[in-house]
């Protein structure tokens, strides 16, 4: 069952730094994403804080990409996303997800 009171609120990255940061991120790791991010996916980036709906102690942040053509065209992208957030915040991987709309 979902907590209805628990609303993600997308925003431009360039915007975090007023994010609470209750997951112990620093603004500066956010903007380290946020530049890879936007290399590896040119387009629109937003980023949420998002919490489990039945454990809300349980937080990350989503980083919501555009991905133009077939998920073969960006796939090796995603991989790479991956990767690159652990050579950032080694030990971190799960506090941060990707989330890819594609665009045809």
């Amino acid at each position: 069952m979902l907590n209805s009171d628990i609303q993600p609120a997308a925003l431009p990255v360039g915007d975090v730094g007023g994010m609470p940061l209750s997951v112990g991120v620093s603004a500066s790791v956010l903007q380290q994403i946020e530049t890879m991010t936007r290399l590896m996916f040119p387009g629109p980036v937003s980023c949420e804080l998002v919490q489990d709906p039945e454990n809300p102690a349980d937080e990350w942040f989503v980083f919501d990409v555009v991905a133009a053509g077939k998920y073969q065209d960006y796939c090796e992208s995603v991989f790479q996303w991956h990767d690159e957030v652990e050579r950032i915040v080694p030990g971190t991987r799960c506090e941060f997800r990707l989330s890819v709309m594609p665009q045809r």
